[in-house]
């Protein structure tokens, strides 16, 4: 007698885009994000870096993030590719504006993500892109500046724990 096969496919872990809730879940996430970029004292020499009307600032971070954490490609057919670092090559980004940046996007994690592990992980994919798009040192900076393409959630480049 030939024995039953059983069609069993391993499943792939589901993106972080999935895992925040997709769309949905990156809206969340951006309104919060700035809504700390206007809150956060610290924050200021960042949010005068972005448009004074943040809606298409808004719109470019949903469709850039909705990519790279897993989800449908929106940033490329509207805006072309990516190349973050390249695109924030015109603002002075030192550590002290990644810190600031850290700060927003950490207090919205925290708002709109339910699952600790999911957070952590956030944060840790989030903090590897931050320091990958310093682009100027200060007195203050004890890190060397990126220069890798890491910082992709989802492809396989290693990410670094957050810093001091």
């Amino acid at each position: 007698m030939k024995p039953i096969e059983q069609n069993i496919c391993a499943q792939e872990p589901a993106s972080l885009y999935r895992r925040i809730g997709g769309a949905a879940g990156v809206e969340r996430l951006v309104e919060r994000i700035y809504h700390w970029m206007q809150q956060l004292p610290e924050a200021s020499d960042v949010l005068a870096m972005h448009h004074p009307d943040l809606t298409e600032v808004k719109a470019r971070l949903r469709a850039f993030l909705s990519g790279w954490l897993g989800g449908p490609d929106l940033f490329r057919p509207a805006y072309g590719e990516p190349r973050m670092r390249r695109r924030h090559f015109a603002f002075e980004i030192d550590t002290a504006a990644r810190d600031a940046w850290m700060a927003c996007l950490c207090r919205a994690v925290d708002e709109t993500v339910a699952e600790p592990a999911l957070a952590d992980e956030l944060k840790s994919v989030f903090q590897a892109m931050a320091d990958h798009l310093r682009n100027v040192r200060s007195p203050r900076d004890q890190q060397p500046l990126s220069g890798c393409g890491c910082g992709n959630p989802h492809g396989g480049h290693a990410t670094r724990s957050p810093g001091p």
